[in-house]
């Protein structure tokens, strides 16, 4: 139990307060899902898959990992995925995955996983 208060204390509260907002609202969505038209739900994938595109391609491995370069244009188009995401911004993600290699499970690793799965991801 000690365990627990100290990462509540230790715990981004505004983040933990806005991903529980945004989970209400998918949540106040679900009435809504049978009145959706055919073009909605192929949007929804498109932005899905562009999205994830913009975490996989461009902040984790253009910018956290440098793995490739990139032309201007193909930049902004990832910019435009990884905000669709809604995982923050491209420098504080990169930061904290760099971050996390250079420090795996250890207490400076952001996304320890022996802290529990809450704070692996959150």
């Amino acid at each position: 139990m000690v365990e627990w208060k100290k990462h509540i204390a230790n715990a981004n509260w505004p983040m933990v307060i806005y991903l529980g907002y945004c989970h209400a609202l998918a949540l106040a969505a679900i009435p809504y899902f049978t009145s959706c038209k055919w073009q909605t739900w192929v949007w929804t994938l498109v932005c899905y898959q562009a999205a994830g595109l913009g975490i996989t391609g461009g902040v984790h491995r253009l910018w956290s990992h440098k793995a490739y370069k990139a032309a201007d244009s193909v930049r902004v188009f990832l910019m435009l995925c990884n905000a669709l995401a809604n995982q923050g911004t491209i420098y504080h993600w990169s930061r904290d995955h760099r971050v996390h290699h250079k420090w795996s499970e250890t207490e400076a690793d952001p996304h320890n996983a022996n802290r529990g799965l809450f704070f692996a991801h959150v």
